[in-house]
């Protein structure tokens, strides 16, 4: 069985387009003889919103698209496509031959005495004689890969290359991706007795630099954004930030800022002043004590004066100047040049809402809001050897991570954020998985001496408390943050781009008040007694 499995430079929402593709493409698919051709999933629209997929003008542009697919090819073309039926998305695996498009009521495909098996949903089997077209496509994460080589079975599986699919067409054998990752294009895959045979190319498997380097560069390209403005701490975030947007854009379209206050240290602010540097783009040191000093002075005077309570001392000044920072300098900035401003936080900070709202949580884009801390250093060294090496400051990886806005977050002193993020990272993420770690099992652990273990936490967690009572407070501060606070703050924070399916759970997050169950106040109760 010669199959033609058909990668498309998806557009999203843009059918015209997309079918354009599908007939300019016509003479090239069909002179690869095929018994079979293969689209992906949502090939004609897209991954769209539900708000638009139910739009009568644009269903009604659908149906007439797919009735025009159906006259391209003169051999059988399945796909899959999300429509709106009788009041909700439906999945639709899709059969087109002899000009007409019907929903596809068969399992398997036959020709030259081979059989195959489509896979049409997630919820479809695998099984474990027949190989396999998976017309699923998996969001583009790294847990794609993931699934592809949970299958134990050939299978074929095309997406599209698009802005929410990775782009993974290729064919897997016993789990191992034999050809993976192709670029937009057309390939022959051909069916024999002995399994699939290809002579595409085979690809590497795909890092989390590579898919966040993929889906940045889509979401600037297809919004039409070129130019960016990025704030320079000398820290590791913002690092990161910089040398991740300059990967998919020109150098000459992004311009650092650095805004030192009475608190940023010389360590940060040559960090700073390196990176950019080394890095070749233009940087503007903006100071902001001045600015915050006239604001608080400002404030307070007109408080005292009608009589009205107004201390701007502690969080409220800490909070003041990374608001001046960002929404006053780079949003600024930012809009005097016609560009964006970025967003730097990571899913630490963001999982328990460590930031300032309209301050460092602000931006057109979070690209490294679902990297953990460790992540994102891990990220540093991948895009360091992807720009050549030598380009991030060595300092960079020693300094602590601090918001360096008061005296208690001096770096020179050893002082930074109150993270703990070789143990926070991997407690907070035990709270997000598919199955959370409850504070009970969490206390348990602890009490068992086999919590480090059960977190994979890279540090021995007994040892950063001085009592159960220390570890207690700091359990409980973050949990109440995290189903606190922190979901008003993610909800009203920038676009995340996900390096995973879900980056805060897969359900729905509520604002209400953070819950401690009987199990655990009993739990704690006998803790804290000993």
């Amino acid at each position: 069985m010669n199959i033609v499995a058909c990668t498309s430079p998806l557009q999203t929402g843009r059918i015209d387009n997309n079918l354009q593709w599908f007939r300019s493409h016509h003479d090239e698919i069909m002179s690869r003889e095929p018994d079979l051709i293969v689209m992906a999933q949502n090939s004609l629209t897209g991954f769209v919103s539900d708000t638009l997929l139910r739009d009568t003008d644009f269903q009604s542009k659908l149906d007439a698209a797919l009735c025009e697919l159906a006259t391209f090819f003169s051999v059988p073309l399945i796909g899959s496509q999300d429509q709106w039926l009788h009041g909700q998305r439906k999945h639709r695996p899709l059969y087109f031959e002899n000009g007409k498009a019907t929903e596809l009521d068969f399992a398997t495909i036959s020709c030259e005495r081979q059989t195959v098996y489509i896979r049409a949903d997630e919820n479809d089997p695998f099984p474990n004689d027949l190989p396999v077209i998976d017309l699923f496509s998996q969001p583009a994460t790294l847990s794609a890969p993931a699934y592809h080589n949970s299958i134990r079975i050939d299978a074929l599986t095309v997406a599209d290359c698009g802005g929410y699919f990775e782009p993974h067409t290729g064919f897997l054998h016993c789990g191992e991706t034999c050809h993976g990752g192709w670029q937009q294009g057309i390939y022959t895959i051909t069916l024999t007795a002995n399994g699939w045979r290809t002579s595409a190319p085979t690809t590497y498997a795909w890092k989390q630099m590579d898919l966040l380097r993929w889906q940045l560069q889509t979401i600037l390209q297809t919004l039409s954004l070129r130019d960016v403005v990025i704030g320079l701490s000398g820290g590791i975030d913002s690092t990161v930030n910089a040398l991740l947007y300059q990967s998919v854009v020109e150098k000459d379209h992004i311009l650092g800022v650095t805004m030192p206050s009475s608190y940023t240290s010389s360590v940060t602010r040559s960090i700073a002043k390196q990176l950019a540097k080394n890095s070749g783009i233009s940087l503007l040191t903006v100071p902001i004590k001045e600015s915050v000093e006239a604001t608080r002075t400002q404030l307070e005077t007109i408080a005292k004066a009608t009589g009205v309570s107004l201390s701007l001392d502690g969080l409220p000044y800490e909070n003041l100047q990374a608001r001046d920072r960002t929404s006053r300098v780079l949003a600024t900035i930012a809009s005097a040049r016609g560009a964006i401003f970025t967003c730097n936080a990571n899913k630490t900070e963001t999982t328990v809402g460590y930031g300032t709202m309209y301050g460092d949580i602000a931006g057109a884009l979070a690209a490294t809001a679902d990297l953990w801390k460790h992540e994102v250093y891990e990220l540093a060294k991948d895009l360091d050897d992807f720009m050549g090496g030598g380009i991030i400051p060595r300092e960079v990886f020693t300094v602590p991570p601090s918001a360096e806005l008061s005296s208690a977050q001096d770096v020179t002193k050893g002082f930074g954020d109150p993270l703990i993020y070789p143990y926070h990272d991997y407690l907070f993420a035990s709270w997000i998985q598919d199955t959370p770690l409850s504070l009970a099992e969490i206390l348990e652990c602890y009490e068992e001496h086999t919590l480090t273990k059960r977190l994979g936490a890279t540090v021995e967690v007994e040892t950063l408390f001085a009592d159960a009572d220390a570890f207690v407070a700091d359990l409980e501060r973050w949990w109440t943050l995290y189903r606190g606070l922190s979901i008003a703050k993610r909800v009203q924070a920038p676009p995340i781009l996900a390096a995973g399916p879900y980056p805060f759970g897969k359900y729905r997050e509520a604002q209400g008040e953070p819950r401690y169950s009987d199990r655990y106040l009993a739990k704690r109760k006998k803790l804290l007694k000993k």
